[in-house]
């Protein structure tokens, strides 16, 4: 799902396919922070994660907000969820500044916060 994005969006940045392992290394850089598979049903439709926002010590209360969701569920409110859900998750950790980023284009990106 995330080479979608990198293939198709501006919402992820590297600029070609990344191989599996790249998730792998993914999964330690947010080590501690949280992250949620998102399904409808049974079926993968996304996934989304808090993550430190630079790796400075006078960013220790930012943090950035990732939301990759297929098309399929766009408009159904899933987006807005997770945002939210992620937020509440911020907030129990005494993150202070989020920093989001929305795109929304037919036929693309949905959401990536």
């Amino acid at each position: 799902m995330y080479n979608y994005y990198i293939e198709n969006t501006y919402a992820a940045y590297p600029g070609s396919r990344l191989p599996s392992r790249f998730f792998d290394k993914l999964t330690e850089e947010i080590n501690g922070y949280p992250a949620y598979v998102v399904k409808d049903s049974d079926k993968l439709v996304g996934f989304c994660f808090l993550n430190f926002y630079k790796n400075y010590s006078t960013f220790k209360e930012t943090a950035v907000i990732n939301c990759f969701l297929t098309y399929e569920v766009k408009g159904l409110g899933i987006g807005d969820y997770c945002l939210k859900k992620l937020e509440e998750d911020a907030r129990q950790l005494d993150i202070k500044n989020i920093n989001v980023m929305k795109i929304i284009k037919e036929g693309n990106a949905i959401f990536e916060a």
